[in-house]
């Protein structure tokens, strides 16, 4: 299936999203936002990739930080729109490079559960070193592969399964650590979350990590 169709299906529950996201117990964005803000500080830039409804940036928005964002589905964004957090929202592919903003422009730049609908996570990492300056942070989650994965899915970048018809990526942590040394940042902080895919489906883990620019 063509990975643009996780764009396609997130347009269609847009409207339900925030929902959902209470109904399954979604804790990402309380992980994310509570391992980051000793880093932060009111009246910075941050861009959250993959900003849908604006779930994850809403705590830094109440916070004080300058919320700036990019989705692919163009439906998600009108509902983060109508939560009027953002100062800046962008229709964009974040596999595209470059993204539209200047270089160093961010003091932080966070991501909750996008980066598993992507297999390849170069791009998005480069452009987020491209974009944080330094001693800013990058603070993101990835789906991390299970004991239930076959034999050997752990050895290369990533593994793949079809889940309702939209192909989800889980990442070798040593993947992501030689992502973040190759584009100049130093792990801080990292959290596993347990996450339920509903009645009887099991749990995903996931794992949030903090991340800081160490040069420009």
């Amino acid at each position: 299936m063509d990975p643009m169709d996780a764009i396609q299906v997130h347009d269609q529950y847009a409207a339900d999203y925030d929902r959902l996201s209470i109904e399954y117990g979604f804790v990402l964005p309380d992980a994310l936002f509570g391992l980051c803000i000793e880093y932060l500080r009111p009246g910075q830039r941050l861009l959250d990739i993959g900003i849908g409804t604006g779930l994850s940036s809403v705590p830094f928005a109440r916070a004080g930080m300058a919320v700036y964002g990019l989705d692919g589905s163009v439906e998600m964004l009108k509902e983060c729109q109508e939560k009027n957090i953002a100062v800046d929202l962008k229709p964009w592919d974040i596999r595209t490079a470059p993204w539209p903003f200047a270089d160093r422009f961010f003091e932080a730049v966070i991501e909750c559960g996008t980066l598993q609908f992507l297999p390849e996570l170069e791009v998005a990492f480069n452009e987020v070193a491209r974009l944080v300056q330094a001693p800013g942070i990058f603070a993101f989650t990835f789906k991390t592969p299970g004991p239930e994965q076959p034999s050997g899915a752990n050895s290369g970048k990533y593994s793949a399964e079809i889940i309702d018809g939209v192909p989800v990526y889980a990442h070798n942590p040593k993947y992501i650590a030689e992502l973040l040394r190759d584009c100049g940042f130093e792990r801080r902080k990292a959290l596993k979350v347990l996450l339920t895919r509903g009645l009887g489906l099991g749990d995903d883990v996931c794992t949030v990590v903090v991340a800081q620019k160490l040069t420009q």
